[in-house]
């Protein structure tokens, strides 16, 4: 007995928007399948240059990180080898990723920046602590010109020089 379609339901259900590591994610996922292995019904191995793949894609390296630690959180793929500079990895593919809201969070997570810089206000305090701290060692000096310590220093050194030059040339004449 076939079921009569719902006609308030959709053919196809509405895509949500992914974030560029998931709609990355899934483009890898499928380029890895497409290469794979097939060792059984459902496992699939993918041997290759994982950033040879990238570069095919068009997929910026700068997401290489971000999505495969996606793709392994969300279980879809295990790297049973990790490749090298002359070897490639053996990544076995689990399932397809799909973007659904239990794996916003480690969307989320991939996709944070290891460092996260500094607030504009804390910012501000730090370089206001900072130019305290040049104020008091300046203090420190006692009135010290840096620039016409060196200016003196360089006219002593020079003095010496035509000392040293006047006495080698005394000594030559002898």
């Amino acid at each position: 007995m076939s079921e009569n379609p719902d006609p308030n339901q959709l053919s196809m259900p509405l895509e949500r928007p992914t974030t560029p590591v998931v709609k990355n994610a899934i483009a890898l996922w499928d380029a890895m399948k497409d290469r794979a292995d097939q060792r059984d019904e459902d496992v699939f191995i993918y041997h290759g240059k994982v950033t040879e793949l990238f570069r095919e894609l068009g997929i910026p390296t700068m997401y290489y990180s971000a999505i495969r630690r996606f793709l392994v959180h969300c279980g879809c793929i295990e790297m049973v080898k990790r490749g090298a500079r002359g070897t490639g990895s053996e990544v076995r593919l689990l399932h397809r990723p799909v973007p659904e809201d239990s794996t916003a969070e480690i969307v989320k997570i991939a996709s944070e920046r290891l460092t996260v810089g500094p607030e504009s206000a804390t910012l501000s305090v730090e370089f206001e602590r900072r130019i305290r701290r040049l104020e008091k060692w300046r203090e420190t000096l006692g009135g010290l010109n840096i620039a016409e310590a060196f200016r003196n220093q360089e006219m002593r050194i020079a003095d010496l020089q035509t000392q040293v030059a006047e006495l080698s040339s005394k000594t030559q004449d002898k």
